[in-house]
């Protein structure tokens, strides 16, 4: 009787997990596809639930939530910095990393570059980016690199507005968390 009760909350927090991270992914891969900018009540909404989730099932979770959005954020500042990526994105990734935990983001770090490459081919097969972006963004990183960051590219933001075509970041996170957690929950494709 008490294995049932126990098997059963397991499952009630699983399903309420697997309803936030489901949820909040595929509300954000909507949002940067459609609108281009993740809402910050959004990802508020998604550290508030991920923190709350892992809190529930014991202290080591919480830190290692807090720990995954803190690592989350700090993998991606400097991209950021550079313009190279939205600030949505860095939240949202964050974000991710409270969901499931530092251990995950690896994980769905490569998973999510995976699938920004794909769109990236995608983007130029179709013509919605051309290959002078790509000499735009070598640029990029040599005059950053030259300066020594003291002249950094116009952020992504700027740049969509002056002609269009970067990778919507937010969509290939929520699809490498998609893959990371339920298609290659043991790492075994992914090699770690």
């Amino acid at each position: 009787m008490y294995a049932s009760r126990v098997n059963n909350s397991v499952l009630k927090k699983l399903a309420a997990s697997d309803t936030v991270i489901l949820l909040i992914s595929g509300l954000s891969a909507f949002f940067d596809f459609k609108v281009r900018r993740i809402p910050n009540w959004l990802i508020l909404s998604g550290l508030l639930g991920g923190i709350a989730l892992n809190a529930i099932q014991g202290s080591n979770y919480l830190f290692n939530s807090m720990l995954g959005f803190l690592i989350g954020i700090a993998v991606l500042i400097l991209p950021f910095a550079l313009g190279w990526i939205g600030a949505g994105d860095v939240k949202f990734f964050g974000v991710v990393g409270a969901l499931l935990g530092v251990s995950w983001l690896p994980r769905v770090f490569f998973y999510s570059a995976l699938i920004a490459g794909m769109i990236a081919l995608v983007y130029l097969a179709v013509g919605v980016a051309s290959f002078s972006r790509l000499k735009l963004f070598w640029f990029d990183i040599k005059t950053a690199a030259v300066s020594m960051g003291h002249v950094l590219p116009d952020p992504v933001y700027v740049r969509n507005k002056e002609n269009g075509g970067s990778v919507p970041w937010g969509v290939a996170f929520a699809a490498g968390t998609i893959i990371a957690y339920y298609a290659d929950p043991s790492g075994y494709w992914a090699g770690f």
